[in-house]
């Protein structure tokens, strides 16, 4: 398998490092913060361009980008919608479920009807158990 991302050599301790990293560093005058990532702005890994990247202060803010770029992608408004990847749909927020989990204040991962059609399924097979 091919490695997506380019690499290069950056002295002694760091060794094979991986090229979009070490220019963001280059950028912002150090080394990134614990748990930074960096993000390809148009999303082509091979394009290291200081200007196409986004150093993330998190994996969750980094994944955030992604999921609003692919909103856009889709012809929606990031701000407004949400995907359900069930019906493959573009829907508004008020289509979907409040979290349950602990200090959350996002929403389920489907959309409301897609989430009845799971539980009508996964009823049946409960009460065979």
């Amino acid at each position: 398998m091919r490695e997506r991302y380019r690499r290069k050599w950056a002295g002694a301790k760091r060794k094979n490092v991986r090229e979009h990293i070490l220019i963001a560093e280059r950028v912002l005058g150090r080394r990134l913060p614990r748990g930074a990532q960096v993000h390809h702005f148009d999303e082509n890994e091979r394009n290291n361009a200081h200007s196409n990247l986004v150093i993330c202060p998190s994996m969750a803010y980094h994944k955030l980008l992604h999921y609003r770029a692919k909103i856009l992608r889709l012809g929606g408004d990031p701000d407004t919608q949400k995907h359900c990847p069930d019906c493959d749909r573009l829907l508004p927020f008020g289509a979907f479920n409040r979290r349950s989990d602990h200090g959350s204040s996002g929403l389920q991962t489907v959309c409301r009807q897609c989430a009845h059609a799971r539980y009508k399924a996964w009823m049946p097979r409960r009460g065979a158990a």
